[in-house]
């Protein structure tokens, strides 16, 4: 069930807002007409293409394109819980006014007590939008069965290796990319290097998400001639080439001038101990 909100005029003027794209803003401002009381909402890409951007055939295919620009601007929280993905709008209830608010049936995110860091402006931009209704109760926090998730869900207690290789398969599934069949021990051997590399399950976490918003891995873009159907699996991934690649930019999207994210910035923090 929808909710009513109202946007200020001052949200035009965001300069976080100018850092994404046209498409990036309007998926934000429509975000806020189906999160509940505190910000939160299922985060399945089909889920939220069909409910927001009922009209639009490219949807479902770029929708994660600009959550990733709106995660990159700390706009949102994209997380895994439950085997299931959420995200939630940072500095929701320090930016929204509810009337009697009700308390959210979606779990938190695993740092919800922790301020989320960002531009000097971003909390504008959720600021600009406040809540100027009554919550439907009995509509609220209603999940749609079935639908596959496109955000990061690990299952608890599995080792780093197990929950790298299950967040592979849920994008690979969402993207139509080959689902890995088999952790072996080779597979293992590289997944724990790619792992060390780029500091750990939320490093390759950032790393997917980086995969999925990249118009050339998802195939929209970039292809050479005779390799149209070409698509990554994952031992792409897994090898050293492939993810150094991914890890620097280069098959980030060339159209969007964002700032690096929070990945990009623990990536360099990683060069520079190295060359001290």
């Amino acid at each position: 069930m929808g909710r009513i909100r109202t946007i200020k005029p001052e949200f035009c003027q965001s300069e976080t807002m100018g850092r994404v794209t046209r498409e990036a803003r309007l998926l934000f401002v429509l975000l806020f007409t189906i999160v509940d009381d505190e910000g939160r909402a299922r985060a399945a890409s089909r889920m939220l293409a069909s409910l927001l951007f009922p009209y639009d055939d490219d949807a479902p295919v770029r929708l994660p394109e600009w959550m990733a620009e709106l995660e990159r601007q700390r706009c949102v929280i994209l997380y895994g819980a439950d085997g299931n993905s959420y995200l939630e709008i940072a500095k929701w209830k320090s930016h929204q006014r509810i009337d009697k608010p009700t308390k959210s049936r979606l779990p938190a995110p695993p740092d919800h007590n922790k301020s989320p860091e960002g531009s000097d402006d971003a909390p504008e931009a959720s600021r600009s939008l406040q809540d100027n209704s009554s919550l439907d109760k009995e509509g609220k926090g209603k999940d749609q069965e079935g639908e596959k998730e496109g955000i990061i869900a690990r299952s608890s207690g599995a080792d780093e290796p197990t929950q790298a290789f299950e967040i592979y398969n849920r994008i690979a599934q969402e993207l139509d990319w080959p689902e890995a069949q088999r952790l072996t021990e080779a597979r293992k051997s590289k997944l724990i290097q790619r792992l060390a590399e780029c500091g750990g399950i939320t490093g390759w976490h950032s790393a997917m998400i980086k995969a999925r918003a990249s118009p050339f891995l998802r195939g929209t873009t970039g292809r050479s001639k005779g390799h149209e159907n070409w698509v990554p699996d994952f031992d792409f991934f897994l090898q050293q080439a492939s993810f150094t690649k991914l890890m620097e930019g280069k098959y980030d999207d060339r159209n969007n001038n964002s700032e690096p994210t929070g990945y990009s910035a623990l990536l360099a923090g990683a060069r520079a101990a190295a060359s001290g």
